[in-house]
């Protein structure tokens, strides 16, 4: 369950900074795209984008909710930005399309999850234990298909 609700906030911080509206240049989106992936990346440039979108805000609240400390946070952060360079290259940069493959992630999570490389998955579960560890104060057993 946690993993679900994990890949929902990735999934929600990734469409909510981006990506570039459909219609414009090819450089145009390609520039959108990396400014996106900058903002995922960099603390202080996210921050003044959340600040200009209200929707953006309620995300970034349940984010830092969920992570509970700045460390995870920037974990799931940082997650979110090889899950959205993941969906720019399916998606060959098309914003339409990105946008296609982030309703098709909101609907089923779990198949979303299971598309994604051994690498993602290993990095969310570690922000899954990351998430645990810091509201129980110990470390869950990892899954034998995760080690």
């Amino acid at each position: 369950m946690r993993i679900h609700l994990l890949i929902a906030c990735l999934v929600a911080s990734t469409s909510l900074l981006g990506p570039a509206r459909a219609g414009d240049a090819q450089s145009e989106n390609a520039q959108a795209l990396q400014q996106t992936q900058n903002l995922l990346d960099t603390p202080s440039l996210r921050e003044k984008a959340i600040a200009k979108r209200p929707a953006a805000g309620l995300v970034s609240a349940q984010v830092r909710s969920l992570a509970g400390n700045g460390a995870t946070e920037e974990s799931i952060y940082g997650a979110s930005a090889g899950i959205f360079d993941k969906l720019s290259r399916d998606a060959q940069g098309d914003p339409e399309r990105m946008s296609q493959l982030l309703k098709k992630a909101k609907d089923d999570p779990k198949a979303f999850y299971d598309s994604l490389s051994e690498e993602d998955k290993k990095a969310i579960h570690g922000i899954s234990l990351q998430i645990v560890e810091g509201r129980s104060g110990s470390t869950p057993p990892v899954p034998a298909a995760l080690k």
